[in-house]
């Protein structure tokens, strides 16, 4: 059975991390406000992302920023504020497949399992070939959504073998591996997630202000 596949932190750390990347397309991979939104989110710091990626949307009214607004939204069960979001993503770029992403998860909180399988199916025919690291998590996301859990592990540990520091990568994966009931493998891949978050936050700690 298909599972809600939203976990507290959804993102990806790209500080210092090579072909980092963002984790939504049609964004400038630059931006400083995107890049802060993300590493916020993997800290699991919901609020001030959403401060940060309020101002990427208000400097760049683009696709990948009100997806990246709807995955914030979405953590803080802001649902309908999410779905606006992700419906003015997919107006402005039609075939952003992380909008479509997004849009799964919030109707899948939303227990609206026809849409979001709908949603997930169409991320991945728009994705039919994920290379990079934000691709690779995108398409393990909306397996992982629609129950496809060996598909997703497949996806998710080609992401770790990638970024072995990916919070995100770890997080999904337990997910998946206690979907299966293995529940050794998901306790390791927690530990590990949060070693790496610990890791970061005494990172960003001596990071002068």
């Amino acid at each position: 059975e298909p599972m809600s596949i939203t976990p507290l932190n959804t993102s990806v750390p790209v500080l210092d991390q090579e072909d980092a990347g963002t984790i939504v397309m049609g964004v400038d991979p630059d931006d400083k406000e995107i890049l802060q939104t993300e590493e916020l989110l993997s800290l699991g710091k919901i609020r001030l992302a959403l401060e940060h990626c309020e101002k990427a949307v208000k400097a760049e009214p683009s696709a990948g920023a009100y997806s990246l607004r709807a995955k914030c939204r979405l953590l803080q069960n802001q649902y309908p504020l999410a779905l606006e979001d992700c419906a003015r993503a997919i107006t402005l770029e039609p075939e952003n497949p992380f909008a479509y992403a997004v849009r799964g998860e919030v109707n899948d909180c939303l227990r609206q399992r026809e849409k979001a399988e709908a949603d997930y199916r169409k991320a991945l025919q728009l994705m039919p070939l994920p290379e990079t690291y934000p691709e690779l998590i995108m398409v393990a996301t909306c397996h992982l959504g629609l129950g496809e859990v060996d598909k997703a592990i497949e996806f998710l540990s080609e992401c770790i073998a990638k970024k072995p520091d990916s919070v995100v990568g770890y997080q999904y994966r337990a997910l998946a591996f206690q979907k299966q009931d293995k529940n050794d493998l998901a306790a390791k891949d927690r530990e590990k997630q949060k070693q790496i978050i610990e890791s970061q936050l005494a990172r960003l700690s001596k990071i002068p202000k």
